[in-house]
């Protein structure tokens, strides 16, 4: 198939959300449908079952498809405003299953379009069939992070605010999801690694910062150069 790039807003790159890779990818078909000229009017898109499919390469089930479209309209976003302020929405508002067109009918929330549609210059641009043949969804949400910083080739951010963005760390609460740092690396760092290493353009190695004992900070180094 063509190869198909998507954009996405950076807000959203940067946003705290926690959803499923299944559930990623439908996203991932929603921004590639989405155009800047669509008219305002315009609130409902088609995702073709049999596209994603071909894309992937593989069969999935309807009913897990289905579920995970369904799933999408209360899965919460919690997008940080340029103003200071801070969203919290769903980017899905509806979901229609239309079995005799083998295909789901999606309803974008209206809080949401600005950050699907009116993307200025603050979006960035990836290849649609890499970011959906990845399997874990940390691995789809460290590819978006360094695909905003490839071009300076370096991203630094604090362990507190990457378990921050991929809700890993409940803030009312303070338990944490992987709390051992051995668990967190294996899921949010090396698996990422692998996975972009083999289906993506980019390639990362990381160094991690200390204050005492604690885990503090990540730099990662990102390589673009390469095809997988």
């Amino acid at each position: 198939m063509d190869k198909k790039y998507i954009k996405q807003h950076n807000a959203i790159i940067e946003a705290r959300y926690d959803i499923s890779a299944l559930e990623k990818n439908i996203i991932y078909m929603l921004l590639a449908q989405l155009k800047e000229e669509d008219p305002p009017e315009k609130t409902y898109y088609d995702i073709d079952f049999s596209e994603l499919e071909q894309r992937l390469d593989q069969k999935i089930l309807i009913k897990s498809l289905v579920k995970a479209a369904e799933a999408l309209v209360f899965r919460v976003y919690t997008i940080q405003k340029e103003d200071g302020g801070v969203l919290y929405t769903s980017l899905i508002s509806s979901v229609q299953n239309l079995p005799k067109h083998n295909m789901i009918q999606i309803g974008v929330s209206s809080m949401a379009k600005p950050y699907l549609l009116a993307l200025k210059n603050n979006y960035t641009e990836f290849q649609l069939d890499m970011a959906l043949r990845l399997k874990s969804k940390y691995a789809k949400r460290i590819y978006e992070m360094l695909s905003q910083h490839r071009e300076k080739g370096t991203m630094e951010i604090s362990v507190e605010e990457l378990k921050y963005r991929l809700a890993l760390k409940d803030p009312k609460t303070g338990k944490e999801l992987y709390e051992p740092w051995s668990m967190f690396k294996e899921h949010v760092l090396t698996v990422p690694q692998e996975e972009l290493s083999k289906y993506t353009d980019i390639r990362f190695t990381y160094t991690t910062l200390k204050t005492g004992k604690k885990y503090t900070d990540l730099v990662f180094k990102i390589d673009h150069s390469k095809s997988p």
